[in-house]
C-alpha cells in the first residue's frame, strides 16, 4: 500500500518529467525554426534524445534537405539518465552560432533558448 506522501512525490516527478518534455520539445522547434539556412544542412543536423547526446550528422549531398520534426521522447526510466539533450552534430554549429558563418545571426541558439524559457515563466 502506498502512502500519501508517495502519491504525491509520484505525482510531482510525472509534473516535472512533463515540464522538462514541453520545455525541450519547445525549444526543439524554436532552434530548428530559427537555424540559419544555406543549405539546410545545419538545420537538419537539430536532434533531441532522452538519456544520451546525439550528434548524428547529415550526410553532406546535393538538393534539399528537410526541416526536422520534433521526435517524440522516450518516456522517463526510473535510475537512468534522464535529461532531454537538443544537440546538433554538424561540424560548423559553433561558428554559425558565433555570428561567423554566412548570413548567421551571432547566439541564434541562446536567443531561441531565451524566447521558449520566457514562455515557461
Amino acid at each position: 500500500m502506498t502512502s500519501q506522501a508517495d502519491r504525491i512525490r509520484a505525482s510531482m516527478e510525472n509534473q516535472v518529467n512533463d515540464l522538462m518534455a514541453d520545455v525541450a520539445s519547445e525549444f526543439f522547434e524554436e532552434v530548428v525554426e530559427t537555424t540559419p539556412v544555406q543549405s539546410g544542412r545545419l538545420r537538419q543536423g537539430w536532434r533531441m534524445k532522452r538519456g544520451a547526446v546525439n550528434t548524428s550528422i547529415p550526410k553532406l549531398r546535393k538538393g534539399k534537405y528537410r526541416k526536422p520534426r520534433t521526435p517524440k521522447i522516450a518516456p522517463p526510466t526510473p535510475g537512468a539518465d534522464n535529461a532531454i539533450y537538443v544537440s546538433n552534430g554538424v561540424p560548423y554549429i559553433v561558428e554559425a552560432n558565433s555570428g561567423n558563418a554566412d548570413r548567421a545571426p551571432t547566439r541564434f541558439i541562446q536567443a531561441a533558448l531565451a524566447r521558449v524559457l520566457a514562455k515557461f515563466q
